[in-house]
């Protein structure tokens, strides 16, 4: 078993591995010590962005989805409850378009 200080350094061959650390607490300050010595290569950042992108289209697609589903409910019995309902929905809308230009702004680095 390790202490944390045996991980510290940044140039360690891999990350740390918790087994080796008789503290959750140790491995988790020996984990983000690892990566936050890490600076990721332009092609890892266009893959993250690739994926953050991917999750973000798929919610802006549920929320838009949802939002016309509202649409169609509001002429039902309980209007107050599709217009909030579309409220909220429109402000994840907003909340994913955001993380999608978010996502953009990574990948332009």
């Amino acid at each position: 078993m390790h202490d944390e200080a045996s991980h510290d350094t940044p140039d360690s061959v891999g990350p740390p591995i918790p087994s080796d650390f008789l503290s959750i607490n140790d491995f988790v300050k020996a984990h983000e010590a690892f990566h936050d010595a890490r600076t990721p290569s332009a092609i890892q950042t266009l893959e993250r962005a690739a994926r953050l992108a991917s999750s973000s289209i798929f919610a802006i697609r549920l929320q838009l989805t949802r939002i016309q589903a509202s649409h169609i409910a509001a002429t039902s019995d309980n209007v107050d409850d599709a217009v909030m309902q579309r409220w909220a929905d429109s402000e994840f809308l907003i909340i994913a378009l955001w993380r999608l230009r978010t996502t953009a702004c990574i990948a332009h680095l």
